[in-house]
């Protein structure tokens, strides 16, 4: 028997997913670190063979055409690099990314492992192409932390040019000093 709208209904009751019912579709809003809300549709292909998890971009479609163009290439990398997720333009939603399941053998496992699949996918979208600037400025400040983390060693201790003993550093004269030889070192070396 194949799978109803008021079966997921169900499904996402029971995980505690908050949706609506936006005509013939379930219409899920997640609230991630990278967008503001992104919105999962649920809904039946009109032959009834097909539930479809779709996301829905609003913010692609109101861009200029670079930007645009920008965003859509990196949903078509997205297509190829996640399995089981499609780039798709539908006429009411526009531009997004999808996952369908046959509605006789699909269960309640497949459609969350499929709305996290899109969220995943929504994430990487914004990390990847959407805000490379952001990403290249996070290693960066990582690069930066790891070499904050590692230990310096201490510059080594002058030695006497003439026997090649470690200097000792007379504050009063601010100076190096070598007690084997009884003289200053050169009054170029830095203090310690």
């Amino acid at each position: 028997m194949a799978v109803t709208l008021e079966t997921i209904a169900k499904w996402l009751d029971e995980e505690g997913i908050k949706y609506e019912k936006v005509n013939d579709r379930l219409r899920v809003v997640y609230e991630t670190d990278c967008w503001e809300s992104l919105a999962l549709h649920c809904y039946l292909s009109e032959d009834g063979k097909w539930l479809i998890i779709y996301t829905e971009f609003d913010s692609i479609t109101d861009d200029s055409s670079e930007e645009q163009n920008r965003k859509m290439t990196g949903l078509l990398q997205l297509n190829y690099r996640l399995p089981g997720v499609k780039f798709q333009m539908d006429d009411e939603l526009g531009i997004g990314l999808s996952t369908e399941y046959d509605t006789v053998s699909v269960s309640k496992d497949e459609l969350i492992t499929g709305i996290n699949t899109l969220l995943e996918a929504a994430d990487a979208l914004d990390k990847e192409v959407l805000s490379p600037e952001e990403v290249v400025s996070e290693a960066l400040k990582e690069l930066e932390e790891a070499i904050s983390e590692e230990e310096v060693p201490p510059p080594p201790e002058p030695t006497c040019e003439t026997c090649d003993q470690p200097l000792t550093w007379i504050a009063q004269y601010k100076r190096w000093y070598c007690k084997k030889c009884g003289k200053y070192g050169s009054a170029t070396l830095p203090p310690p």
